[in-house]
């Protein structure tokens, strides 16, 4: 999926839970407002969509490194390109005013999806003849002979005793789950191609979603095997990924790591803490909540996770209330 340009970028004011209503409510009435025209019978991710980024957190400040990335944001992109299989599908969304000139409106139509078809080549591969190739594909994401430095936000030590403070707080009862990270800014003096990295992130982990959003001067890279929740004809799919290890450099060495983590009383206690607290988030909405009573492997390039796949029907809410 590639989208360049924007129509529309609707308000939706809230803070914390309040954020995901407030856009609901706005993306009803924007698509509300909206007549399609093209092929009949085409798949519904092929558009028109909103883009829609949250923050993790409702107490989210839009600075430092997030500058420019608020706690709710939604965009309706000019040009969706969304390829499936052999087939691409491409959306362009035009504001039309009653007392617009219709020829003049077709002609800035078809302008505006060629200059975004060559754009998009760059983000999403194309069926031939569609868009020419990507001349950013060949290009090296850093300046030769050029070295990087690290800084992180906190000293290792630092770090380690808050780890320590964390083991004791679970051990207090305090806690039950808690995730400590780190921040580290990687800074290089050449230039930087996001297409570049995007893709080379998409071919090592091909199972992962792949990310780039730009705001302002920043973008936003990602490739992440987590899936937040899908939802398509009332089927609800989630899943729970937590439980890590490395992968083995042998044969033999990768499958002692992963037995290791399926044996491993931490990980898999962890690990429940997720599935538990994704069924207590969903109860109310979705019944049955299925899923394998033991969890699965996910390996990827250099990591592998402990995944339980879940998915459910979401229930009518003019229904009664399961016993």
């Amino acid at each position: 999926m590639a989208a360049t340009g924007c129509v529309a970028i609707p308000t939706a004011d809230g803070s914390d839970a309040g954020r995901f209503t407030a856009s609901s409510l706005v993306a009803q009435r924007l698509f509300a407002s909206m007549s399609v025209f093209g092929e009949e019978g085409a798949p519904e991710q092929a558009g028109p969509l909103l883009l829609a980024g949250f923050a993790f957190s409702g107490r989210h400040a839009a600075q430092g490194e997030w500058r420019g990335f608020p706690g709710a944001r939604l965009v309706l992109p000019r040009t969706l390109v969304v390829r499936l299989g052999k087939r691409a599908f491409v959306t362009c969304i035009q504001p039309i005013d009653p007392a617009c000139d219709r020829d003049a409106l077709w002609d800035l139509l078809q302008q505006n999806l060629s200059r975004s078809l060559s754009a998009a080549a760059g983000s999403v591969e194309l069926p031939a003849g569609l868009a020419g190739p990507s001349p950013l594909r060949s290009q090296p994401p850093f300046e030769p002979g050029a070295e990087y430095r690290v800084v992180a936000d906190r000293e290792h030590a630092v770090y380690r005793r808050q780890v320590s403070e964390a083991l004791a707080a679970i051990e207090r009862g305090k806690l039950h789950k808690v995730v400590l990270a780190r921040s580290l800014q990687v800074e290089h003096p050449g230039s930087f191609s996001v297409v570049v990295l995007r893709d080379r992130l998409r071919q090592l982990y091909p199972d992962c979603v792949t990310h780039a959003f730009t705001r302002e001067d920043g973008t936003f890279v990602c490739a992440s095997p987590e899936r937040l929740v899908s939802l398509h004809g009332g089927q609800v799919s989630t899943g729970a990924l937590a439980g890590s290890s490395a992968r083995g450099q042998t044969p033999e060495e990768d499958a002692l790591l992963a037995e290791q983590l399926m044996r491993s009383s931490k990980e898999r206690a962890e690990h429940a803490a997720v599935v538990d607290a994704i069924r207590a988030a969903l109860e109310d909405i979705c019944w049955p909540l299925q899923g394998p009573r033991q969890p699965e492997l996910m390996r990827l390039a250099g990591i592998q996770h402990l995944h339980t796949p879940l998915t459910g029907r979401l229930l009518d809410a003019r229904s009664p209330h399961r016993a």
